[in-house]
C-alpha cells in the first residue's frame, strides 16, 4: 500500500483571479501523488468567504469558491480523494468517514499556510506538519485579522 498523505489547501477560499495562489497549494498535492503517495487534499472555507462571480457573498452551495474547487478536484482527477468543507461541514456528508478512515492510516497531514483547522481529521492523523509558505504574510494575517 502506497504510503498515505492528507493536504491541507486553500484553494476555494480565493476562487478568483488567484492561479498563482492555486498552484502554491496544487503543486505538493500534485507532488506527493507523483512520488508515489496516496494524496487526500482538504479545505476548510468559512461560509462568510463565499461568493459569487460578481464578488458577492452568497451561500456556499452556489458560490464560485465550490465550482472552482470541482473544477481542480475533476481537472487533476481528485474526486475519489478531495474534501471541502464550509465552517466545518462538507456539503457531502458521506464523504467524513472515508477520510477519517485514510486519517488513521495517513503518516501525516502535511497543512499549508494553516488553512486547514478540521479538528476531528486533526485528531486522527498520529503526526502534523505545518508549512508557511509565506512567513510575513502569514504572522501579519495573524497578527491583524
Amino acid at each position: 500500500m502506497p504510503r498515505r498523505v492528507i493536504i491541507g489547501v486553500g484553494i476555494a477560499s480565493y476562487p478568483l483571479h488567484a492561479a498563482g495562489n492555486m498552484w502554491v497549494f496544487l503543486q505538493w498535492v500534485l507532488g506527493f501523488r507523483q512520488a508515489g503517495w496516496d494524496v487526500w487534499m482538504v479545505e476548510n472555507v468559512p461560509s462568510a468567504k463565499c461568493i459569487d462571480a460578481n464578488g458577492q457573498k452568497c451561500e456556499p452551495a452556489l458560490s464560485v469558491n465550490l465550482a472552482h474547487w470541482n473544477s481542480v478536484v475533476e481537472e487533476f482527477g481528485l474526486k475519489d480523494r478531495a474534501t471541502l468543507f464550509f465552517d466545518g461541514q462538507s456539503p457531502d456528508p458521506s464523504e467524513l468517514p472515508g477520510l477519517l478512515r485514510f486519517a488513521r492510516d495517513a503518516e501525516f497531514l502535511f497543512n499549508i499556510c494553516g488553512h486547514f483547522r478540521q479538528r476531528d481529521v486533526f485528531g486522527a492523523v498520529p503526526e502534523r506538519i505545518y508549512l508557511d509558505g509565506d512567513p510575513s504574510f502569514t504572522q501579519i494575517w495573524a497578527e491583524v485579522y
